[in-house]
């Protein structure tokens, strides 16, 4: 797939990026990241699926709703009807992902009237609560006739899972949404690191792409501790956002390894302390280790 960027300030022909399977676009709060975001989505109206964590927890604003969505699903398989049974995109999730599996095990429950030997198909749930399962292994999802269950090494008496603590929640949301998503899609995904925690945060995003790879994801985030994460794609670092002129003054980083300085200075300034060690962002122990001794800090390697 074929992506052309929005207009750079310095240029006056449109950068193509031939076939990323991530684009991570960072740049600090007002830069001009959503509105990079939303001009992609623009130029790609049919492709583009919006994905965002503060869609699982709070009230989603009517809207109309793009042609490749999950309202737009939500819409087509219930109608209105309950429409004022669900107030945010978790519950639509919920809904589309119940309606699915109900589906397939009636299509499922009809071939083996006339085929001997047919394999149990897998569900978006099914992948979903694997992946979940992975990132909380002390927890377990529990199918019901009428509700889906959580029961956790922590406590004794299931709960239902709409009763998800938040962080819970949104891991179950990010991971439905994708899998939710058009084959081919570019899933744009905003702040990929809110309510998450540091030590699932990439071992999550990792397990969703590779349960996508037919996707570009497209990752706008302030968080430079998340872009590290993201390794083997684009990085885009947003400075400013001219409206009068509808362009943007950004720059393409191939170092893969490392950030510029500027970068870690505009996005960090003095609000953390960066703390500099030895190795690289993918082949040292180091930078897995350092962040759990000195949570206070930014780490970041230099090398030899």
């Amino acid at each position: 797939m074929e992506i052309t960027l929005p207009p750079k300030n310095d240029l006056s022909e449109r950068i193509v990026l031939q076939n990323p399977h991530n684009i991570v676009i960072i740049g600090a709060n007002g830069a001009g990241k959503s509105r990079f975001g939303e001009e992609i989505e623009r130029e790609y109206t049919e492709q583009t699926f919006r994905i965002s964590a503060l869609n699982s927890v709070c009230i989603v604003p009517d809207s109309p709703d793009s042609p490749n969505s999950i309202a737009r699903q939500f819409k087509e398989a219930f109608g209105e009807k309950p429409a004022s049974q669900t107030q945010t995109e978790f519950e639509q999730l919920f809904c589309l992902l119940q309606y699915e599996e109900f589906k397939t095990l009636t299509e499922y429950k009809e071939r083996l009237k006339n085929e001997i030997g047919v394999a149990i198909p897998v569900t978006k749930l099914d992948r979903t609560q694997i992946i979940w399962e992975k990132i909380f292994p002390h927890s377990r999802l529990l199918r019901k006739p009428d509700r889906l269950e959580i029961i956790s090494d922590k406590c004794n008496n299931p709960y239902n899972a709409l009763r998800m603590s938040q962080g819970e929640r949104v891991v179950f949301y990010l991971i439905a949404a994708a899998l939710s998503a058009s084959s081919d899609s570019i899933l744009i995904i905003e702040d990929p690191e809110v309510h998450l925690h540091r030590s699932i945060m990439s071992s999550l995003w990792d397990y969703i792409e590779q349960e996508r790879p037919d996707c570009t994801f497209v990752y706008l985030t302030h968080d430079i501790e998340f872009a590290t994460t993201r390794t083997g794609g684009i990085r885009i670092w947003v400075k400013s956002y001219d409206a009068d002129q509808h362009s943007w003054d950004y720059e393409l980083i191939e170092n893969q390894e490392l950030f510029p300085e500027e970068v870690y200075l505009e996005l960090l300034g003095s609000r953390k302390p960066i703390l500099f060690i030895e190795g690289t962002d993918s082949s040292s122990i180091d930078i897995k280790l350092y962040p759990y001794i000195f949570p206070e800090y930014m780490v970041k390697p230099l090398g030899g």
